[in-house]
């Protein structure tokens, strides 16, 4: 099956499982569909949910990266900032991997030379883009609201376990190919 990614009206996301078919996807930037073009790879055997699933996440991802940058560099109103610069991204990606019982260990044992999302069934693929949603919109919601540095990241955590949690209760989390 030969995996192609079109980018159509903001409004439609498809993907199809039958041979030929394309699988549809939304992506506002020429730069996101190129790069998606090449994670799927042409010719490639791909699983078309988990394909479009992947294609989705491309934008949350920067989303996320952006709303880390903005964390790292922002002082909050008690006069508190970073204090280990570079460490953000990995704090909070650690926060939303955990809940779905993906610790740093799992997370380089299962990548082991690869994207850990091509690991990852289509379903867990979704709920992680949701946790990432989440995070991005806490840390840039909680500077705009000139919380605390402290009372962002609690913010951040209560977001991303409860949509572990819902995940917890409708599918069997921890259940990595």
């Amino acid at each position: 099956m030969e995996a192609r990614v079109m980018s159509p009206s903001p409004s439609s996301v498809q993907a199809s499982t039958e041979p030929g078919r394309d699988i549809v996807a939304v992506s506002a930037k020429p730069a996101r569909r190129s790069k998606a073009v090449a994670l799927l790879g042409p010719g490639a055997e791909v699983d078309p949910v988990l394909a479009a699933a992947r294609v989705l996440g491309i934008e949350t991802r920067r989303q996320l990266q952006d709303a880390i940058k903005a964390f790292e560099g922002y002082v909050d109103p008690e006069g508190n900032a970073t204090s280990a610069p570079g460490r953000a991204y990995t704090y909070i990606t650690s926060m939303v991997y955990a809940p779905f019982g993906l610790n740093s260990k799992a997370v380089k044992e299962i990548m082991a030379g690869t994207n850990l999302r091509d690991r990852m069934p289509a379903w867990l693929v979704r709920y992680v883009d949701l946790a990432e949603q989440a995070a991005a919109a806490q840390i840039m919601n909680g500077i705009a609201l000139k919380l605390t540095r402290k009372a962002i990241r609690a913010k951040v955590k209560e977001s991303i376990t409860a949509i572990a949690d819902f995940c917890r209760a409708t599918f069997p989390v921890g259940a990595v190919q």
